[in-house]
């Protein structure tokens, strides 16, 4: 008699053994099934794969312009190496009329470069430079190249208010310059940072054959209104490393004098850094 299901018989006795011998069944072979995932990470891997997320589509998405108004308001002093403080960062901005060669000097600053045709700012121009100080410490300006033109003018309180230092520049062979550059001053004592450095710089001396303003002139101007003042070229390289140095030479390196105020003002403000059509001579 043979048990179902439990155990059968063999078909023909092997030796020591009889036809009628009950013997165990094989156990049932382990089915191979992949491990069931956790239902959460099953679900999420169900959910599409995001695309890479892109910074110029995330500006365009937004309602607010471009970060620059953010960074221009944005004062900055920073000292580090421990007690040394042998590092600080400052905001410097350039001020002055159109075409004085505000962007030649800064050009000729950071790259070395120059270019005899350079083209007009429209709203502001950002770039960095460091420079060593005779005390052994280096100093970087964030350097905010502004426009010139007029119709810019309203933009100039922004980039101003929280700096730490001001490099107003004007053409040595256009008075008209020198007087706008009084403007800026008067403007910057007004509504500037009190502590905030100012340097008066007369652009273009490889022009000093066609010279309108005078170097005793514009001297005792500075030193009536304690400016510091440099006569440089960014055309020949003349004393255009010496404007920023001097700058550098003069911030209080500490922190109490170097920090700047926060700009109050944190509505937002469109700058278009593009190029005009018009070229303009800047030396």
């Amino acid at each position: 008699m043979v048990a179902k299901n439990f155990c059968h018989t063999t078909p023909a006795p092997g030796p020591g053994r009889s036809g009628n011998e009950l013997i165990a069944p094989p156990p049932p072979l382990p089915l191979a099934l992949p491990p069931t995932p956790h239902p959460f990470l099953l679900a999420l891997s169900l959910l599409p794969r995001p695309a890479p997320f892109s910074w110029l589509f995330a500006l365009a998405l937004s309602p607010s312009p471009l970060p620059f108004s953010t960074m221009a308001n944005r004062p900055t002093s920073m000292a580090v190496s421990g007690n040394n403080r042998s590092f600080f960062q400052y905001k410097l901005v350039l001020l002055g009329d159109s075409s004085v060669g505000k962007s030649s000097l800064a050009l000729r600053f950071v790259r070395g470069q120059f270019q005899e045709f350079q083209e007009s700012t429209i709203g502001a121009a950002f770039m960095t430079q460091s420079v060593q100080c005779s005390d052994g410490t280096t100093v970087k300006f964030e350097i905010w190249d502004t426009a010139g033109q007029e119709r810019y003018h309203s933009l100039a309180p922004m980039y101003y208010r929280g700096a730490h230092c001001a490099v107003v520049v004007y053409d040595i062979s256009d008075a008209s310059t020198f007087t706008r550059a009084k403007s800026w001053v008067r403007e910057l004592q007004r509504q500037a940072p009190p502590n905030i450095i100012i340097a008066l710089a007369g652009n273009k001396l490889d022009l000093s054959h066609s010279r309108q303003v005078s170097e005793e002139e514009a001297s005792a101007y500075a030193a009536e209104n304690k400016l510091l003042f440099v006569e440089a070229s960014a055309k020949t390289d003349a004393n255009v490393k010496l404007i920023f140095t001097r700058v550098a030479e003069a911030i209080p390196k500490s922190d109490a004098a170097t920090a700047a105020p926060r700009s109050q003002d944190t509505s937002s403000k469109t700058v278009n850094l593009g190029e005009e059509d018009n070229r303009r001579k800047c030396c």
